[in-house]
Protein backbone atom coordinates (compact mmCIF):
# COMPACT_ATOMS: atom_id res chain seq x y z
CA UNK A 1 0.00 0.00 0.00
CA UNK A 2 1.14 3.52 -0.73
CA UNK A 3 1.14 4.68 2.90
CA UNK A 4 3.44 1.87 3.97
CA UNK A 5 5.79 2.58 1.07
CA UNK A 6 5.93 6.21 2.19
CA UNK A 7 6.61 5.22 5.81
CA UNK A 8 9.43 2.88 4.80
CA UNK A 9 11.41 5.89 3.62
CA UNK A 10 11.76 6.79 7.32
CA UNK A 11 13.35 3.44 8.22
CA UNK A 12 16.64 5.05 9.18
CA UNK A 13 14.86 7.18 11.76
CA UNK A 14 13.05 4.13 13.11
CA UNK A 15 16.34 2.30 13.57
CA UNK A 16 17.82 5.36 15.29
CA UNK A 17 14.86 5.40 17.71
CA UNK A 18 15.36 1.68 18.40
CA UNK A 19 19.08 2.18 19.02
CA UNK A 20 18.54 5.08 21.42
CA UNK A 21 15.80 3.36 23.45
CA UNK A 22 17.77 0.09 23.54
CA UNK A 23 20.89 1.97 24.57
CA UNK A 24 19.16 3.89 27.35
CA UNK A 25 17.88 0.66 28.88
CA UNK A 26 21.29 -1.03 28.77
CA UNK A 27 23.11 2.08 29.97
CA UNK A 28 20.86 2.28 33.03
CA UNK A 29 21.39 -1.40 33.84
CA UNK A 30 25.11 -1.35 33.09
CA UNK A 31 25.77 1.74 35.20
CA UNK A 32 23.84 0.30 38.14
CA UNK A 33 26.00 -2.83 37.93
CA UNK A 34 29.20 -0.75 37.73
CA UNK A 35 28.19 1.43 40.68
CA UNK A 36 27.52 -1.62 42.84
CA UNK A 37 29.96 -4.16 41.44
CA UNK A 38 30.18 -5.92 44.82
CA UNK A 39 26.41 -6.37 44.95
CA UNK A 40 26.36 -7.48 41.32
CA UNK A 41 29.10 -10.01 42.06
CA UNK A 42 27.13 -11.41 44.99
CA UNK A 43 23.91 -11.55 43.00
CA UNK A 44 25.61 -13.33 40.09
CA UNK A 45 27.05 -15.90 42.50
CA UNK A 46 23.65 -16.40 44.15
CA UNK A 47 21.95 -17.22 40.84
CA UNK A 48 24.71 -19.58 39.74
CA UNK A 49 26.77 -17.33 37.43
CA UNK A 50 30.25 -18.16 38.69
CA UNK A 51 32.78 -16.83 39.24
CA UNK A 52 30.80 -13.68 39.96
CA UNK A 53 34.02 -11.76 40.53
CA UNK A 54 34.87 -12.31 36.85
CA UNK A 55 31.43 -12.12 35.21
CA UNK A 56 30.02 -9.08 37.06
CA UNK A 57 32.57 -6.58 35.69
CA UNK A 58 32.46 -8.20 32.24
CA UNK A 59 28.67 -7.87 32.01
CA UNK A 60 28.70 -4.37 33.53
CA UNK A 61 31.30 -3.28 30.96
CA UNK A 62 29.47 -4.89 28.02
CA UNK A 63 26.13 -3.37 29.03
CA UNK A 64 27.51 0.12 29.71
CA UNK A 65 29.87 0.53 26.79
CA UNK A 66 27.75 -1.60 24.47
CA UNK A 67 24.87 0.79 25.16
CA UNK A 68 26.99 3.80 24.28
CA UNK A 69 28.24 2.09 21.12
CA UNK A 70 24.73 1.19 20.02
CA UNK A 71 23.38 4.68 20.66
CA UNK A 72 26.19 6.22 18.63
CA UNK A 73 26.00 3.51 16.01
CA UNK A 74 29.72 2.86 16.39
CA UNK A 75 30.51 -0.85 16.36
CA UNK A 76 26.79 -1.49 16.59
CA UNK A 77 27.07 -5.03 15.20
CA UNK A 78 29.79 -6.03 17.67
CA UNK A 79 27.91 -4.45 20.58
CA UNK A 80 24.70 -6.09 19.39
CA UNK A 81 26.41 -9.49 19.27
CA UNK A 82 27.82 -9.11 22.79
CA UNK A 83 24.47 -7.93 24.13
CA UNK A 84 22.81 -10.88 22.35
CA UNK A 85 24.96 -13.21 24.46
CA UNK A 86 24.11 -11.29 27.63
CA UNK A 87 20.38 -11.35 26.92
CA UNK A 88 20.43 -15.03 25.96
CA UNK A 89 21.93 -15.87 29.35
CA UNK A 90 19.39 -13.60 31.11
CA UNK A 91 16.45 -15.13 29.23
CA UNK A 92 17.61 -18.68 29.85
CA UNK A 93 18.04 -17.93 33.56
CA UNK A 94 14.50 -16.52 33.75
CA UNK A 95 13.06 -19.54 31.93
CA UNK A 96 15.02 -21.96 34.12
CA UNK A 97 13.80 -20.10 37.21
CA UNK A 98 10.17 -20.64 36.18
CA UNK A 99 9.33 -17.06 35.24
CA UNK A 100 6.27 -16.58 33.08
CA UNK A 101 6.05 -14.41 29.97
CA UNK A 102 3.92 -11.64 31.56
CA UNK A 103 5.75 -9.88 34.41
CA UNK A 104 8.63 -12.25 33.86
CA UNK A 105 10.72 -12.48 30.76
CA UNK A 106 8.90 -10.34 28.18
CA UNK A 107 11.42 -7.49 28.44
CA UNK A 108 14.33 -9.90 28.14
CA UNK A 109 12.74 -11.39 25.04
CA UNK A 110 12.27 -8.08 23.21
CA UNK A 111 15.75 -6.89 24.21
CA UNK A 112 17.19 -10.15 22.87
CA UNK A 113 15.31 -9.66 19.58
CA UNK A 114 16.55 -6.06 19.31
CA UNK A 115 20.13 -7.15 20.05
CA UNK A 116 19.92 -9.83 17.35
CA UNK A 117 18.54 -7.25 14.92
CA UNK A 118 21.42 -4.85 15.64
CA UNK A 119 24.00 -7.64 15.42
CA UNK A 120 22.71 -8.72 12.02
CA UNK A 121 21.81 -5.32 10.52
CA UNK A 122 24.14 -2.77 12.09
CA UNK A 123 23.35 0.78 13.11
CA UNK A 124 21.70 1.96 9.91
CA UNK A 125 21.80 5.20 7.98
CA UNK A 126 22.10 7.50 10.99
CA UNK A 127 25.09 5.87 12.67
CA UNK A 128 28.77 6.61 13.05
CA UNK A 129 29.50 3.30 11.31
CA UNK A 130 27.64 4.53 8.24
CA UNK A 131 29.14 8.02 8.41
CA UNK A 132 32.67 6.61 8.71
CA UNK A 133 31.93 3.92 6.10
CA UNK A 134 32.88 1.12 8.51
Amino acid sequence: MAIFNALSSFGGWGLLALRVAFGIIFLAHGLSKLKNIRGTTGWFESIGIKPGMFWAPVVAFVETFGALAVMAGFGAQIAGALLTISMTVALLWRLRSGHKLVSGYEIDLILLAAAIFLATNGGGAYSLDNYLSL
